[in-house]
């Protein structure tokens, strides 16, 4: 397979690579946003049941009084007087709990028409809870002045993130295992095809220096079948000489070739000794 068939397949799959990590951030986008809005939707049903159990306690003892023959003395003309902190704090508490929710929060009744906190405890997010998205009415219980029962959560959106953490781990270990293997194949596979070339190489370049001595053998035994050449004992020993050369040539040859599969199994040990180079170059020059 060609490099450029080898770099399509490679774009491809990268390609596919990023639309699972694209579509994967993707779904953890949607799920942190569906985990908030599920917390936003407990949140506003909690404060609406705080309210309400405020709203039966009062109902309870109106209907108690009226039972009794009580005379209504005690005009409610304070918020506080509807909403006693210390129930609303008990409640709010009570339903949070069920959340799982016990700290990390804050909330305050205030007015809407000068922005003026009746009760909670709101001394260091005054405007938070102002403009705090969990707002609900009070008017069901005291309708002067345009109360707001409010809440605040500094924390929630590690409290999401926390809720999500384990999943959200999981999923990048398995995109890091995703990521690694691709890396890891295409490395393979380069390295695999340069390792091809390189042996196509070699296998040509080890042609050439077979044919090489061959010839040179070839030629040496045809002039020693010649008459002349026998009556002449130093051409003679010359041309076996030459063809002993070429033939301790071929078998180093064929010893290289030994030697390169056994560098293909990382086996290869290297008997390094010294050698004369010059002797080697002026034996080369006499056999051509």
């Amino acid at each position: 397979m060609t490099f450029k068939k080898i770099n399509i397949l490679i774009a491809l799959a990268l390609a596919s690579l990023l639309g699972v990590v694209v579509m994967q951030v993707f779904w953890v986008h949607n799920a942190i946003q569906l985990k908030e809005k599920q917390f936003n939707n407990s949140i506003d049903i909690a404060m609406k049941t705080v309210l309400n159990r405020i709203l039966e306690a009062n109902t309870g003892q109106t209907l108690r009084q009226l039972a009794l023959n009580e005379p209504c003395l005690n005009e409610k003309t304070n918020i506080t007087d509807v909403i006693p902190p210390k129930l609303l704090d008990s409640l709010i508490h009570a339903e949070l709990q069920c959340l799982k929710v016990t700290k990390g929060f804050e909330y305050a009744v205030y007015s809407k028409v000068n922005n003026r906190f009746a009760m909670g405890n709101y001394r260091y997010f005054k405007e938070e809870l102002l403009q705090s998205a969990y707002q609900q009415s009070v008017e069901a219980l005291f309708k002067p002045g345009s109360y707001f029962f409010t809440m605040y959560f500094p924390e929630k959106t590690s409290r999401v993130f926390m809720q999500l953490m384990g999943w959200m781990l999981l999923s990048a270990l398995f995109l890091l295992a995703v990521v690694t293997t691709f890396w890891i194949t295409i490395r393979t596979v380069y390295r695999q095809k340069r390792w091809s070339e390189m042996k196509t190489d070699f296998i040509n370049n080890m042609t050439h220096e077979f044919k090489t001595p061959i010839s040179t053998i070839a030629v040496a035994s045809e002039m020693l079948l010649k008459e002349e050449i026998h009556r002449d004992s130093d051409r003679t020993k010359k041309y076996v000489g030459v063809i002993i050369s070429e033939n301790n040539r071929l078998q180093n040859q064929v010893e290289q070739v030994l030697q390169s599969a056994i560098l293909e199994k990382d086996g290869l040990q290297m008997r390094l000794k010294p050698t004369d180079i010059h002797r080697l170059i002026q034996q080369t020059i006499e056999n051509f």
